[in-house]
């Protein structure tokens, strides 16, 4: 296992040379990359994920990368513990959007998993998260999404219990200062934490 962690620790480092993009397609190695993000040894992955990283900057490597269920494999990487293996996957799924795949890579699941992301205890995976909410997500889908993400964390059952036990509820440290709107279709405890108290919407 060592050896085989060598290997794709060296394909990885490779990976980092624009140079060697065309060589590494012919040898299969971004194929080899993606068979390993299912991998049960975590270092394996990570190696495998950061070579992917590194390729998905040019554009047929993207465009293979995309063709060949990459997005959903990388996605999945965005839920281990490893913050190496995260913030590679946020960088990747980043340098993967184009215009074909960018509803596939922004999706609801994602953007839920980069909510809670932007709440991580790393100020790396933080910080990327936040801005792959920012820069590659519309402001509906982020709304729409961290509106549900409010309620199913407060287990609320109502908009203004989730108003009162706002303590519970996760940010998004770069929306602070944006004002949704219409701000009457945001829940309770989202208007709290965009600085809009509920009862002033929704009076009585």
């Amino acid at each position: 296992n060592d050896a085989r962690c060598q290997v794709m620790a060296n394909l990885a480092n490779f990976s980092y040379d624009p140079i060697n993009y065309e060589h590494l397609r012919s040898l299969g190695v971004l194929d080899l990359f993606l068979e390993h993000l299912t991998e049960e040894d975590a270092t394996l992955t990570r190696f495998a994920l950061g070579g992917l990283c590194n390729l998905a900057l040019d554009s047929e490597n993207k465009d293979h990368i995309n063709g060949s269920g990459g997005i959903s494999q990388i996605s999945n990487c965005l839920l281990s513990p490893c913050v190496e293996t995260v913030t590679y996957a946020i960088t990747s799924l980043m340098f993967l959007v184009t215009a074909k795949y960018k509803a596939d890579i922004t999706n609801d699941t994602n953007i839920g998993r980069m909510i809670e992301l932007s709440q991580h205890s790393d100020k790396r995976i933080q910080n990327l998260a936040v801005i792959f909410l920012d820069d590659y997500c519309s402001r509906d889908q982020v709304y729409k999404k961290f509106c549900h993400h409010v309620l199913d964390t407060c287990s609320c059952t109502s908009l203004l219990l989730c108003t009162l036990c706002r303590h519970g509820v996760p940010t998004i440290p770069a929306l602070w200062q944006q004002q949704p709107a219409p701000p009457d279709q945001i829940c309770g405890g989202a208007l709290y934490l965009w600085g809009v108290p509920y009862w002033s919407v929704h009076p009585g």
